[in-house]
């Protein structure tokens, strides 16, 4: 449910949206260069567009089970990733990530025209993201690693469903090897930006701030 999308709060009905799952094929093409010696690896790689179209059912003051077909974009994306030894048992790594985020938007039928043309979901704004860390080997079973993330804010608003705009995040891992057995855990802590959304024409329509995220993973890998 989404209770904005009403004319008349509390007296006409509030806008709901449903859509069928879908599959579609996209590829991924890629190259690298390593040199061993130096523990040094860089690649390229490309994933391609994705377009999608989902049997979308919605409600609101326009009618009830409006049937519809939604077409959905996921944009294609370039990743640059790197690493290097700089010292021994010290190794740098890195990557930058595009996406095309501007190709991409969801546009139930009726949403619109509530609207006035604004998409249910949408960024104004392509998005780059820069990673830069430093790992260490303590010893024959441990090593930490720590790094850097940084997307730049745009300023632009966004929908309501993506209120973000840019980030800062630092991330702190430690793994232990164990013979064939190696256990990898992290935290993350993100600074995300602030975002001005858009309701219909009310730009903003919403007004996000303040806001971070924590992430907390482990991994156990068994290696034959």
């Amino acid at each position: 449910f989404i209770p904005f999308a009403s004319p008349v709060p509390g007296v006409t009905p509030p806008y709901d949206v449903s859509g069928d799952r879908d599959g579609e094929f996209g590829y991924l093409v890629g190259a690298a260069y390593e040199r061993p010696d130096i523990a040094m690896r860089v690649s390229l790689t490309y994933n391609s567009a994705i377009d999608h179209s989902l049997d979308t059912t919605e409600n609101s003051v326009v009618g009830a089970n409006q049937k519809s077909q939604t077409a959905i974009n996921t944009p294609e994306s370039v990743n640059l990733e790197f690493q290097s030894g700089v010292a021994k048992d010290t190794l740098v790594f890195g990557s930058v990530r595009w996406v095309n985020w501007s190709e991409f938007e969801i546009s139930p039928a009726d949403y619109l025209l509530i609207t006035g043309g604004t998409p249910l979901a949408f960024f104004a704004d392509n998005r780059t993201t820069f990673t830069l860390g430093v790992g260490r080997k303590l010893s024959e079973q441990w090593s930490v690693a720590t790094s850097v993330n940084y997307e730049k804010t745009t300023g632009s608003p966004t929908g309501n469903l993506g209120p973000t705009g840019g980030l800062l995040g630092l991330t702190l891992s430690a793994a232990y090897t164990m013979g064939k057995m190696k256990i990898t855990g992290g935290i993350s802590y993100t600074d995300i930006g602030d975002a001005d959304t858009i309701v219909g024409s009310a730009i903003p329509g919403g007004v996000f701030s303040n806001n971070d995220a924590i992430g907390i993973g482990i991994r156990v890998g068994y290696y034959f």
